[in-house]
């Protein structure tokens, strides 16, 4: 037995206070079933002795061992018969009291046993525990214990716990303990507090690990920030965990999405929410933990049922980022009711002295603190105000860290001013905050990036290797601009207010630009070889920015990223860029690409009359879709196929040779994009010329019906038709609806667009569609015959003839003496979506089919416009005006007579983003 109790004693560890503890999984792997076994030989009777074993190597282990220490092991059996056939109870009994020890064994022993039991009792730390009271014989198991704080609420200890005392996540190696004066009131209330929040796990809310009382002291146990509290930090050197700007930014938005989550509480495991504050944010309350800023020290906070007022007494507090509206700067101190906004204002301050040491540094800091001291009366005070008035030092130091900066810190010091009202009621909430600065952070980082992108080799020209590295920057700024980020320096943006992600995505997109900054850093060192594999990592890490977004936003990037890389002069060679990528938004651009570099090249081969489109005349039938004839074609396997013939009329026989190119032109566009839905255009079979009615005729194929459509729902009409109301069973269909139609039909011209057409005869009598149903609300394009290429040395015909086209058309274009441009065709679509608005037709609207042109654009601006809010809501208002308000194109875009990425940019803004937000309502 003496090896035996050696050994143990070989396990005891020494404490902080120099008591001996044994770790439970040190003795655990020591006692095995053959050396128990061979200790209680002799001692217990041979038949009891395998169940005796069995039981304390399963349940025992600890009261094995105390019996071993003390040379008692003969009443081993004494305890297994007072376990009350309970599983796992000999020793969760542990410690014992003397009393109990006294009924198994003699007094002696059992003094003995009672002392010695501590050793082997020593707290095991678990994440989520409750409160816990522990006995004061109690040996923590903690290994050192070292000041580094103290207060009027206590003192803060740094420890280190056995890790065999602890379960702990792995990446916590070091500890705080924050004790409580034996009858502190705060205790309570911190406790409630820091129980409450550890629900969020929220990475930048300090997380409470353990609670327990311990000989009359209360003690909280925390994860140790290795950076100590911010107050230090802002006064220190600059650390390596903070090697730019954009560090500073990330760690900000990281703080300000902790106050948002006090602010707003809402617990996702539980149907629990609150409304709460902090009320004493200040840099001393605030830890850093490598590159994150983690807010702590919860003992003045509060939280209340969301339907109560925020409205709190302002507590004693100290520091210098106390709010004006919290207490009296005079001999009275008196202090006031408060709201969340006094958050803000703090929030504010540290931000600006964070901002201050990141431009200025510790010395930076130091003076601007100097230079707002005060005097009122007696006290001298550093606020960053003057009670009830503003404190001009502070105004004078925003503008002076302002100046020579870029629009980041611009952003940044606009945002801190706005906390920085004086007016608690003018501070942004702290939700709105929150997607600021994560909003500033990402920007920030995007900046980076794209100043990276520039520097790559021969990204300015581009070639067989610099292409890839264009197409990575083009889809880089798409990404970017869909977030708002200016990626041009004549580029303004502006804060925004909201964020459709939180804290988590932000994380991950920073994530993956940090990436993306990474592997442009390589490839300009280069790292890499040059070849065109190497952009392959940047493809993919732009390819997981677009994933990390949420759908809409995505959405919105692939459209802008569509546009600019359908700008590029090397259509051809974009195609092999991405040949073989099984990306959906990269093959549409493939595709795309494909289409308008045929376009192109058709425009300039086509020199003589190419009959490549030309098919036999099909059978004309007697009924008409709108103002277009259906008719039938026989295919190859003999089926008869239901198409739609659109006429193109000609008077001069001079023109037929161009109107050949131009139906091999229209032909060849609708066939190259027919498998993409977005485009919205019908299968083209090709074009036949009627020589004796001297017409062109665009044959199309009827649109397949989608599931659930039946009877007469069955068959396609115009919108024309379907606004018009004349069939009854036909009903006026919902608001969502037909904000899903509106953005179809616009979504369908900006595809058209991009492939460099214009459409000129946009009108709902050229929208062929099926009547409302659950299932379809995708219109087709029809009405081509009068489209061109929106290039300046095409050939155009002038404005068409068609009475029942000149409502759509913009006044100026039918003065004859202007070529088309982009903003007509916008104006086309305006009409439209007033139509469906009003869910009237053109000639209902305007009642006077003898006006003008002009006079139904007045009528339309003065009288139907203004009501249209009544029926879509002031948004859809909005973006109908500024579709017939020329809002989109410049004057030189005008003169280039081209459809320009950037007004396809501001139609993607002003109009798309707008439809499909209002589509995403749940209406």
């Amino acid at each position: 037995m003496k090896k035996l109790r050696d050994s143990i004693d070989g396990l005891r560890c020494k404490n902080y206070q120099s008591r001996y503890f044994v770790p439970r999984q040190s003795l655990v792997k020591l006692l095995q079933t053959d050396i128990i076994q061979s200790e209680l030989r002799g001692i217990v009777p041979l038949h009891q002795l395998p169940e005796i074993v069995q039981t304390i190597f399963r349940k025992g282990q600890l009261i094995f061992a105390i019996l071993v220490l003390i040379d008692h092991l003969e009443y081993i059996a004494k305890f297994i018969e007072s376990d009350q056939l309970q599983p796992n109870w000999l020793d969760h009994r542990l410690p014992f009291d003397q009393q109990t020890l006294e009924t198994m064994m003699e007094a002696v022993p059992a003094s003995r046993f009672y002392e010695k039991q501590w050793e082997f009792t020593a707290p095991v730390f678990t994440p989520f525990m409750l409160r816990r009271h522990l006995t004061d014989d109690t040996i923590l198991p903690f290994h050192s214990e070292n000041k580094i704080g103290s207060g009027g609420f206590g003192d803060v200890y740094h420890i280190t716990i056995n890790t065999a005392h602890q379960s702990f996540d792995d990446s916590i190696h070091q500890l705080v303990r924050k004790d409580l004066q034996p009858h502190s009131q705060d205790y309570e209330v911190e406790l409630q507090n820091l129980s409450t929040l550890k629900l969020l796990r929220h990475p930048n809310i300090s997380e409470l690990l353990g609670c327990y009382t311990y000989r009359g002291i209360h003690s909280f146990i925390f994860p140790r920030a290795k950076g100590g509290d911010l107050h230090k930090f802002l006064r220190s050197p600059l650390p390596d965990a903070f090697i730019d700007n954009s560090s500073f930014l990330l760690a900000l938005a990281g703080l300000a999405s902790a106050v948002a989550s006090v602010h707003n509480f809402v617990a996702e495991e539980l149907p629990l929410a609150y409304i709460g504050c902090h009320h004493d944010l200040k840099a001393a309350n605030i830890l850093v933990d490598g590159n994150r800023f983690i807010l702590a020290d919860f003992g003045l906070a509060r939280f209340k049922p969301p339907f109560e007022s925020s409205a709190t007494p302002a507590k004693v507090r100290h520091g210098f980022s106390i709010a004006p509206e919290c207490q009296t700067l005079d001999n009275t101190f008196e202090l006031h009711l408060v709201h969340r906004s006094s958050d803000i204002w703090s929030l504010g301050c540290i931000m600006l002295d964070v901002v201050t040491y990141m431009l200025k540094g510790p010395d930076g800091v130091a003076s601007f603190e100097s230079k707002r001291e005060f005097q009122i009366g007696q006290f001298e005070y550093a606020y960053y105000h003057k009670g009830s008035k503003p404190n001009p030092v502070v105004t004078a130091w925003i503008e002076e860290l302002g100046r020579q900066q870029g629009a980041v810190e611009q952003l940044l010091l606009e945002l801190i001013a706005q906390c920085l009202q004086l007016d608690p009621q003018l501070r942004p909430g702290a939700g709105i905050v929150e997607a600021s600065m994560i909003w500033i952070a990402l920007f920030s980082l995007s900046q980076v990036a794209l100043n990276l992108f520039d520097e790559l080799p021969n990204n300015g020209n581009i070639h067989e290797i610099s292409i890839e590295s264009w197409v990575e920057k083009k889809r880089f700024e798409s990404w970017m601009r869909s977030l708002g980020f200016a990626t041009l320096p004549s580029d303004t943006c502006k804060l925004p207010g909201s964020l459709p992600f939180g804290l988590g995505q932000f994380e991950i997109l920073s994530i993956h630009l940090k990436t993306l900054i990474g592997e442009l850093i390589a490839i300009i060192s280069k790292k890499r070889e040059k070849h065109l594999r190497v952009f392959l990592p940047l493809r993919r890490l732009n390819t997981a920015l677009y994933d990390s977004l949420p759908q809409a936003e995505k959405e919105k990037a692939q459209q802008i990223s569509e546009i600019l890389l359908l700008e590029s002069g090397q259509l051809a060679k974009m195609r092999g860029v991405f040949d073989g990528d099984t990306t959906a938004n990269l093959s549409k651009v493939s595709m795309l690409a494909q289409s308008k570099h045929d376009s192109q090249k058709v425009g300039l081969q086509l020199k003589a009359w190419s009959h490549d489109q030309e098919i036999a005349r099909p059978k004309i039938g007697k009924t008409k879709l709108g103002q277009h004839f259906t008719g039938q074609v026989e295919s190859s396997q003999g089926q008869r196929i239901k198409v739609i013939i659109d006429f193109k009329d000609y008077d001069d026989p001079l023109l037929r040779s161009k109107l050949y190119m131009r139906m091999e032109e229209i032909s060849k566009l609708c066939l190259s994009v027919q498998n993409y839905e977005d485009v919205g255009l019908l299968k083209c079979r090709g074009y036949f010329h009627d020589q004796d009615r001297r017409s062109f005729g665009l044959v199309y194929d009827l649109p397949e019906a989608k599931d659930g459509l039946t009877g007469l729902e069955n068959n396609p009409i115009t919108l024309y038709h379907y606004i018009s109301g004349k069939q009854p069973h036909i009903l006026k269909p919902p608001l969502g609806y037909r904000f899903q139609l509106a953005l179809n039909v616009a979504t369908s011209l900006n595809e058209v667009h991009k492939i460099g057409w214009f459409h000129k005869a946009l009108t709902s009598s050229n929208i062929i569609m099926y009547p409302q149903s659950m299932h379809q609300t995708r219109p087709y394009l029809v009405g081509f015959r009068h489209s061109r290429p929106n290039e300046t040395t095409t050939f155009t015909e002038g404005p068409p003839s068609d009475q029942d086209i000149k409502g759509y058309q913009h006044p100026q274009y039918l003065k004859k003496d202007l070529r088309y441009s982009v903003n007509y065709d916008y104006y086309s679509l305006g009409i439209v979506l007033l139509e469906i608005g009003l869910w009237l037709p053109l000639t209902a609207i305007v009642e006077d089919q003898s006006l003008s042109a002009e006079e139904i654009r007045q009528k339309v601006l003065s009288k139907r416009l203004p009501v249209l809010g009544h029926s879509m809501g002031s948004n859809y208002q909005s973006i109908v005006e500024a579709c017939l308000g020329d809002t989109f194109t410049s004057a030189e875009d005008e003169e280039a007579d081209e459809a320009s990425p950037q007004s396809q940019l501001h139609f993607q803004s002003k109009v798309l983003n707008q439809l499909s937000r209002l589509s995403s309502l749940d209406i």
